[in-house]
Protein backbone atom coordinates (compact mmCIF):
# COMPACT_ATOMS: atom_id res chain seq x y z
CA UNK A 1 0.00 0.00 0.00
CA UNK A 2 0.93 3.63 -0.54
CA UNK A 3 -0.14 6.02 2.19
CA UNK A 4 -0.42 9.77 1.72
CA UNK A 5 0.09 11.82 4.87
CA UNK A 6 -0.70 15.40 5.75
CA UNK A 7 0.63 16.76 9.04
CA UNK A 8 1.30 13.20 10.18
CA UNK A 9 -2.27 12.07 9.48
CA UNK A 10 -3.13 9.52 6.78
CA UNK A 11 -5.43 11.21 4.27
CA UNK A 12 -5.37 8.56 1.53
CA UNK A 13 -4.34 4.96 1.05
CA UNK A 14 -3.84 3.37 -2.35
CA UNK A 15 -3.01 -0.09 -3.54
CA UNK A 16 0.62 -0.33 -4.66
CA UNK A 17 1.35 -1.48 -8.20
CA UNK A 18 4.69 -2.48 -9.68
CA UNK A 19 3.35 -2.68 -13.25
CA UNK A 20 4.80 -0.17 -15.68
CA UNK A 21 2.50 2.77 -16.61
CA UNK A 22 -0.47 1.39 -14.67
CA UNK A 23 -2.69 4.04 -13.15
CA UNK A 24 -4.60 3.16 -10.00
CA UNK A 25 -7.46 5.40 -9.00
CA UNK A 26 -10.03 5.41 -6.24
CA UNK A 27 -13.57 6.21 -7.31
CA UNK A 28 -14.18 8.49 -4.31
CA UNK A 29 -11.10 10.60 -5.15
CA UNK A 30 -12.15 11.00 -8.77
CA UNK A 31 -15.67 12.05 -7.70
CA UNK A 32 -14.26 14.61 -5.26
CA UNK A 33 -11.95 16.00 -7.95
CA UNK A 34 -14.86 16.37 -10.38
CA UNK A 35 -16.93 18.14 -7.72
CA UNK A 36 -14.09 20.55 -6.94
CA UNK A 37 -13.57 21.33 -10.63
CA UNK A 38 -17.28 22.07 -11.05
CA UNK A 39 -17.14 24.47 -8.10
CA UNK A 40 -14.05 26.18 -9.52
CA UNK A 41 -15.61 26.62 -12.97
CA UNK A 42 -18.66 28.28 -11.39
CA UNK A 43 -16.47 31.12 -10.19
CA UNK A 44 -14.33 31.49 -13.34
CA UNK A 45 -16.86 33.81 -14.99
CA UNK A 46 -17.23 35.89 -11.85
CA UNK A 47 -13.46 36.26 -11.63
CA UNK A 48 -13.24 37.39 -15.26
CA UNK A 49 -16.00 39.92 -14.68
CA UNK A 50 -14.49 41.35 -11.48
CA UNK A 51 -11.06 41.66 -13.11
CA UNK A 52 -12.45 43.41 -16.18
CA UNK A 53 -14.80 45.80 -14.39
CA UNK A 54 -13.83 47.53 -11.14
CA UNK A 55 -17.40 47.64 -9.80
CA UNK A 56 -18.07 43.99 -10.73
CA UNK A 57 -17.74 42.69 -7.17
CA UNK A 58 -20.06 45.33 -5.74
CA UNK A 59 -22.59 44.61 -8.48
CA UNK A 60 -22.57 40.85 -7.84
CA UNK A 61 -22.82 41.34 -4.07
CA UNK A 62 -25.87 43.61 -4.49
CA UNK A 63 -27.41 41.09 -6.90
CA UNK A 64 -26.88 38.29 -4.36
CA UNK A 65 -28.44 40.42 -1.61
CA UNK A 66 -31.54 40.79 -3.80
CA UNK A 67 -31.50 37.00 -4.27
CA UNK A 68 -30.97 37.18 -8.04
CA UNK A 69 -29.52 34.12 -9.74
CA UNK A 70 -25.79 34.92 -9.96
CA UNK A 71 -24.93 32.29 -12.56
CA UNK A 72 -27.35 33.77 -15.09
CA UNK A 73 -26.43 37.38 -14.29
CA UNK A 74 -22.73 36.57 -14.64
CA UNK A 75 -23.30 34.81 -17.96
CA UNK A 76 -25.32 37.73 -19.35
CA UNK A 77 -22.82 40.34 -18.09
CA UNK A 78 -19.93 38.44 -19.68
CA UNK A 79 -21.79 38.48 -22.98
CA UNK A 80 -22.29 42.25 -22.63
CA UNK A 81 -18.60 42.60 -21.78
CA UNK A 82 -17.69 40.84 -25.02
CA UNK A 83 -20.13 42.97 -27.04
CA UNK A 84 -19.57 46.43 -25.55
CA UNK A 85 -16.17 46.32 -23.84
CA UNK A 86 -15.07 46.91 -20.25
CA UNK A 87 -15.38 50.72 -20.14
CA UNK A 88 -18.98 50.83 -21.41
CA UNK A 89 -20.01 47.90 -19.23
CA UNK A 90 -18.51 49.52 -16.15
CA UNK A 91 -20.42 52.77 -16.77
CA UNK A 92 -23.69 50.90 -17.33
CA UNK A 93 -23.19 48.78 -14.22
CA UNK A 94 -22.48 51.93 -12.20
CA UNK A 95 -25.75 53.43 -13.43
CA UNK A 96 -27.66 50.27 -12.51
CA UNK A 97 -26.06 50.29 -9.05
CA UNK A 98 -26.95 53.95 -8.53
CA UNK A 99 -30.60 53.07 -9.27
CA UNK A 100 -30.29 50.03 -6.94
CA UNK A 101 -31.13 47.61 -9.76
CA UNK A 102 -28.21 45.15 -9.89
CA UNK A 103 -29.62 43.08 -12.73
CA UNK A 104 -28.26 42.34 -16.20
CA UNK A 105 -31.41 43.69 -17.89
CA UNK A 106 -30.87 47.10 -16.28
CA UNK A 107 -27.29 47.05 -17.53
CA UNK A 108 -28.38 46.01 -21.03
CA UNK A 109 -30.95 48.84 -21.19
CA UNK A 110 -28.35 51.35 -20.01
CA UNK A 111 -25.88 50.15 -22.65
CA UNK A 112 -28.49 50.42 -25.39
CA UNK A 113 -29.51 53.90 -24.23
CA UNK A 114 -25.88 55.07 -24.15
CA UNK A 115 -25.30 53.63 -27.63
CA UNK A 116 -28.39 55.34 -29.05
CA UNK A 117 -27.42 58.68 -27.44
CA UNK A 118 -24.08 58.46 -29.25
CA UNK A 119 -25.89 57.49 -32.47
CA UNK A 120 -23.81 54.32 -32.81
CA UNK A 121 -24.87 51.13 -34.58
CA UNK A 122 -25.52 47.97 -32.55
CA UNK A 123 -22.34 46.18 -31.53
CA UNK A 124 -21.18 43.32 -33.68
CA UNK A 125 -20.09 40.14 -31.96
CA UNK A 126 -16.34 39.65 -32.16
CA UNK A 127 -15.20 36.45 -33.78
CA UNK A 128 -12.45 35.14 -31.54
CA UNK A 129 -10.62 31.84 -31.72
CA UNK A 130 -11.68 29.08 -29.36
CA UNK A 131 -8.46 29.53 -27.38
CA UNK A 132 -9.48 30.40 -23.81
CA UNK A 133 -6.54 32.79 -23.42
CA UNK A 134 -7.73 34.91 -26.36
CA UNK A 135 -11.40 34.81 -25.36
CA UNK A 136 -10.77 35.86 -21.75
CA UNK A 137 -8.13 38.48 -22.47
CA UNK A 138 -9.07 41.84 -21.01
CA UNK A 139 -7.78 44.94 -22.76
CA UNK A 140 -8.30 48.12 -20.79
CA UNK A 141 -8.50 51.26 -22.94
CA UNK A 142 -6.06 54.04 -22.12
CA UNK A 143 -5.72 57.70 -23.03
CA UNK A 144 -4.82 58.18 -26.67
CA UNK A 145 -3.03 61.41 -25.74
CA UNK A 146 -0.11 59.22 -24.63
CA UNK A 147 0.64 58.70 -28.32
CA UNK A 148 1.02 62.46 -28.85
CA UNK A 149 4.36 62.29 -27.05
CA UNK A 150 5.67 59.87 -29.65
CA UNK A 151 4.86 62.28 -32.47
CA UNK A 152 6.53 65.40 -30.99
CA UNK A 153 10.22 64.47 -31.50
CA UNK A 154 9.45 63.27 -35.03
CA UNK A 155 7.73 66.57 -35.90
CA UNK A 156 10.73 68.54 -34.53
CA UNK A 157 13.09 66.33 -36.54
CA UNK A 158 11.04 66.89 -39.71
CA UNK A 159 11.04 70.66 -39.15
CA UNK A 160 14.86 70.67 -38.80
CA UNK A 161 15.25 68.50 -41.93
CA UNK A 162 12.93 70.73 -43.98
CA UNK A 163 14.77 73.91 -42.96
CA UNK A 164 18.17 72.31 -43.77
CA UNK A 165 16.86 71.12 -47.16
CA UNK A 166 15.45 74.55 -47.92
CA UNK A 167 18.80 76.20 -47.04
CA UNK A 168 20.80 73.80 -49.24
CA UNK A 169 18.41 74.45 -52.19
CA UNK A 170 18.94 78.20 -51.80
CA UNK A 171 22.72 77.79 -51.90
Amino acid sequence: QVKILKDGEVIATHQRSFNKAQQIEQESHIKELIDRKKQASKHRGQNRLTHAVSNGSAFLIKAAEKKYQLANITKQLLQLLDEYGAAELEAAMEEALSRDVPHHNAVRLSLQKRREEKDLPPPLPSLLPKDKRARELIVRPHKLSDYDQLQQPLEKENDDTESTTAESEDA
